[in-house]
């Protein structure tokens, strides 16, 4: 990338070919004490938000979180001096992601969400915008928390126009089934992401995500003792291959990775050990995300459970591996307590802070499994 402005191109002119992550995190904190010194509000802001991309994409997530707080004050300067505020756009659609992304994250209690859901309206309003997305992943943060909050937030949704704020109508399909599933509607859930299903609907990731959805409902509900019948056994097979591939060749949807390994644990255990060995690092990679953790965990919890007694385990694995020996050979129970500890944690996590026990149900789920879940 490039900036008219020397003193700024000289920091930035060779990120393209940096590294993702610290290296070009830290040429954008440059560039931000520069623009901060000399009060450059469009700097000042633009800055922050390629910081906070790559934050959220490549690093810690957590971070755009700290940014972002001072990213809205800069820019409430600026539209006091001059009734301009740079970058507005951006800045609006960076305000949903994060709203989006918040219940992923213990670390954002119930108090600060809702502080955030009643500035984003705000705000999007006050730049002619209605506040379509908002009320979804508002009603999805509710959703186990606070059941009725979450209705009327979906009732707000429902109401509400798409404008040019709203995501494209496949990730909107796909906030819809994640919603009713969560309720329990089954039936009108799979009614709303029906075309998405057919292959009429996709995005980036949509239908992606939607079959780790419903893989991962599967599984929760196979965990508690319902029988899945053999078409969306089937179903599903399709659905893994599929999503399997993406993440594999393609490097994408990594934060969903957790609930596919939990699919194969509950559902086809013999591919369990070569999906870990494709992401052996994956709790360490992937540690600011709490959410992507914790299916993870569980995932692993289940395939160290169908080992069975064995008190070490031969496997063959990346040195990048927490447990890495060079004779592939394994403590079983220590791997089982460090996966158990990490989800048992993530899921009091979220009942502390948002008041969120589903994270809890599941874990108990799992931790009640006394020999592998088979078909």
């Amino acid at each position: 990338m490039s900036d008219t402005h020397p003193d700024y191109n000289g920091i930035v002119k060779n990120v393209d070919i940096m590294p993702h992550g610290k290296a070009r995190i830290d040429a954008y904190q440059k560039c931000i004490e520069l623009a901060d010194k000399h009060k450059d509000r469009d700097r000042q802001i633009k800055y922050r938000l390629l910081l906070m991309d790559e934050s959220c994409h490549h690093d810690d997530t957590l971070q755009a979180y700290l940014v972002f707080p001072v990213l809205l004050k800069i820019s409430d300067e600026a539209f006091a001096e001059t009734g301009d505020r740079p970058y507005l756009y951006k800045t609006l659609w960076q305000y949903k992601w994060l709203i989006e992304d918040a219940r992923f994250f213990y670390q954002i209690d119930q108090e600060q969400f809702e502080k955030l859901v009643q500035d984003a309206i705000v705000r999007f309003q006050n730049a002619g915008y209605n506040a379509r997305s908002i009320y979804m992943q508002a009603a999805q943060f509710y959703v186990y928390s606070n059941p009725a909050k979450a209705e009327e937030y979906y009732r707000q949704y429902l109401a509400t126009p798409r404008d040019d704020m709203s995501d494209c109508s496949a990730c909107e399909s796909n906030s819809e089934f994640l919603y009713l599933l969560s309720k329990g509607r089954y039936l009108i859930a799979m009614h709303k992401a029906q075309a998405i299903f057919e292959g009429r609907r996709r995005c980036a990731e949509v239908p992606f995500i939607t079959y780790t959805h419903y893989m991962l409902f599967m599984a929760r509900r196979k965990l508690s003792g319902e029988q899945v019948s053999e078409d969306v056994m089937a179903m599903m097979k399709d659905y893994a291959s599929k999503c399997r591939r993406i993440m594999v060749s393609e490097n994408k949807i990594l934060e969903e990775v957790g609930k596919l390994l939990m699919y194969y644990a509950v559902f086809d255990p013999s591919k369990s050990l070569g999906f870990i060995q494709r992401f052996p690092d994956f709790t360490e990679a992937h540690r600011y995300n709490p959410f992507a953790v914790f299916y993870f965990a569980l995932g692993m919890m289940l395939f160290i459970k169908g080992i069975g007694d064995k008190e070490t385990y031969k496997m063959k694995m990346d040195p990048r591996f927490r447990f890495y020996n060079p004779d592939n050979t394994y403590n079983v129970a220590e791997m089982y307590e460090f996966y158990r500890a990490q989800a048992e944690k993530t899921a009091n996590g979220f009942i502390e802070s948002q008041k969120n026990d589903s994270f809890r149900k599941l874990y108990d789920l799992v931790i009640s499994q006394e020999v592998p879940v088979t078909q």
